[in-house]
C-alpha cells in the first residue's frame, strides 16, 4: 500500500523537490509574498453597551459575522420560549472553517456574550490565515492553532467589566499569528511525530471507553458508511455532519488532530470545503462535529444545543448504541494498530474496502 502518511506529512521541501524535477523547464517558483495572518473579534462583551466588532476586513471575517447573525437569529425563532435556557448553556466552541480554492481558512473560539444591559450574544475571536492553504495542509491546523486557541479561550474569560474596548483590541491583537509561515515544515514533524508516538489505545479510551474489539470495529464500519452517504450527495444537499463524543475533555485537540487527518486521508487530493467544531460544556463530555459543505445557519442551533439540535447530524455513538455487534462482518476486523499513525493506515484500508491487505 502507497503511505498516504508518508504523503501527507512530506515537507515542503520535499514537496518542492518532486514538483520541480517532474517540471520540464526545472525552474523553482517565485516565491509568493508572505500575508499576515488577521485577528479580530465579533459580538458582546459586558465592557461595551452594543457590537463589538474588530478587524472585520476580509471576505471570511465579514463572512464569518453575517452567519452569527444569521444563526443568532435562528436561534431566537426556534427557540423562543426556551432561549433564555439555551443560551444559558451555550458551549464553549473552538472551530475550524475550510473554504475552496479561493478563500482562506478561518478559525476561532466562541463563548456566550453579553453586552453591558445584559442582551446576550456570543463572542467570538477569530483568525484568518494570510493565504489559502491546499489539502494536505489541513492536518497540520489543529497543532498550529492550539496554542491561539487555548490564549484566546483565556482573553475570553477574563472579567471584561471597567475596561475601554480598545484595551481588548490590543490584547487581541497580540496574539499570535504566522505561525504556519514561519514553522511549516516543524508543524509537519510534530504532527506525524504525535501520531507515531501516541498509542491507537489512547484514542479508543478517550472516544469510546470500555469497548471491546468488536464495538471499535462497528465504530469504524458506522463512521466510515456514513461519511460514503454523505459525501455521494452534491454539495448542496450535504445537510448530515457526523460527531464523535470525546469523553476526556484535556484530549479534544489531539481527538481532532487524528480525524482531521483521517478525513484528508480518505478524501485525497480533493479540497474538504467544510467545518471541524469542538465543543465543551459544563456537565457534558465534549464532542467533534464535522460538516463537509460551507457554514449554514441551522448549524448555528446545532451547535450550541446540545439537547435538541442533533437532528442533522449522524452522531457516530448513539449509532453504536443501536448496531447488532453480532452481525459485523469477520473480514472488517482491523489489525491491532499499536500507534494512531497505524490506525490511520488501518482505517483507510477499510474505507477503500482492501480490508484484505491487512
Amino acid at each position: 500500500m502507497k503511505d498516504v502518511l508518508s504523503a501527507l506529512f512530506s515537507s515542503r521541501q520535499e514537496t518542492k523537490k518532486n514538483s520541480v524535477n517532474e517540471a520540464s523547464n526545472n525552474t523553482e517558483p517565485e516565491p509568493q509574498p508572505i500575508v499576515d495572518d488577521v485577528v479580530g473579534c465579533i459580538g458582546k462583551l459586558p465592557l461595551y453597551a452594543d457590537f463589538l466588532r474588530h478587524n472585520l476586513h476580509n471576505a471570511e471575517a465579514i463572512a464569518l459575522d453575517k452567519w452569527m447573525q444569521s444563526g443568532f437569529q435562528h436561534l431566537s425563532q426556534k427557540r423562543r420560549t426556551t432561549f433564555k435556557e439555551v443560551f444559558n448553556r451555550f458551549p464553549r466552541l473552538e472551530f475550524m472553517l475550510f473554504g475552496d480554492d479561493n478563500l482562506r481558512p478561518i478559525s476561532g473560539v466562541m463563548v456566550a456574550g453579553k453586552d453591558q444591559s445584559g442582551r446576550e450574544y456570543p463572542f467570538t475571536i477569530f483568525k484568518v490565515m494570510g493565504a489559502a492553504i491546499h489539502t494536505s495542509q489541513i492536518p497540520l491546523l489543529p497543532s498550529m492553532l492550539s496554542v491561539f486557541h487555548h490564549l484566546a479561550i483565556d482573553l475570553c474569560h477574563e472579567k471584561w467589566v471597567n475596561e475601554e474596548k480598545n484595551v481588548l483590541f490590543k490584547r487581541i491583537d497580540a496574539l499570535p499569528i504566522n505561525e504556519f509561515h514561519a514553522g511549516e515544515d516543524y508543524l509537519r514533524r510534530q504532527s506525524r511525530s504525535q501520531l507515531e508516538v501516541l498509542s491507537s489505545q489512547w484514542l479508543w479510551d478517550t472516544i469510546l471507553p470500555v469497548s471491546s474489539l468488536e464495538r471499535r470495529m462497528e465504530f469504524i464500519k458506522i463512521f466510515n458508511h456514513k461519511l460514503r452517504s454523505i459525501l455521494a450527495l452534491p454539495m448542496a444537499s450535504r445537510q448530515w455532519g457526523i460527531e464523535i463524543n470525546i469523553f476526556n475533555s484535556e484530549k479534544r485537540d489531539m481527538v481532532q488532530q487524528f480525524f482531521v487527518t483521517l478525513i484528508v486521508m480518505l478524501l485525497g487530493h480533493k479540497l474538504w470545503n467544510g467545518q471541524s467544531w469542538l465543543s465543551d460544556s459544563n456537565g457534558a463530555e465534549s464532542r467533534l462535529t464535522l460538516f463537509f459543505r460551507p457554514i449554514a445557519a441551522e448549524d448555528f442551533l446545532t451547535l450550541v444545543d446540545f439537547e435538541a439540535g442533533r437532528n442533522n447530524l449522524m452522531v457516530i455513538n448513539d449509532l453504536l448504541d443501536e448496531a447488532d455487534l453480532a452481525v459485523t462482518a469477520e473480514n472488517y476486523v482491523p489489525r491491532q494498530s499499536s500507534s494512531l499513525a497505524g490506525l490511520l493506515k488501518d482505517w483507510v484500508l477499510l474505507y477503500e474496502k482492501k480490508a484484505n491487505d491487512i
